[in-house]
């Protein structure tokens, strides 16, 4: 789950990168579906749940957190990403020792998300 500045906002552009849809769609909470599955949850800061704490500054936000997310089509959502304008860590390319493919971004709350197929 990633805790946003604004859910609805990052649901939108969580769904529209990944193609998904949503089965929540509140202020407070959501998550990012593709049919049965859940993809991810996207959850607001300053709603007191979990024992998280207050927001953190910007430059705290996914400090030492790197979130993977599974896609079957990697150049489907790296191509979204681009028409985006997201900003792009590392482009696609292949993993060996993993032996997927990935690239990584940052999200809209300085998340960084990397994204992989196997």
């Amino acid at each position: 789950m990633l805790f946003v500045r604004d859910v609805r906002a990052s649901g939108a552009w969580y769904r529209d990168l990944l193609g998904a849809a949503t089965d929540h769609d509140r202020d407070d909470f959501d998550r990012i579906v593709d049919g049965d599955q859940v993809l991810m949850m996207l959850h607001r800061w300053d709603h007191a749940e979990h024992g998280m704490p207050a927001r953190p500054t910007d430059a705290e936000a996914g400090l030492g957190v790197m979130v993977w997310v599974t896609v079957p089509d990697l150049d489907a959502v790296h191509a979204r990403a681009g028409a985006m304008g997201a900003e792009i860590v590392s482009e696609p390319h292949r993993n060996p020792l993993a032996g997927w493919r990935e690239f990584t971004l940052r999200d809209p709350d300085g998340y960084r998300i990397a994204f992989v197929q196997w």
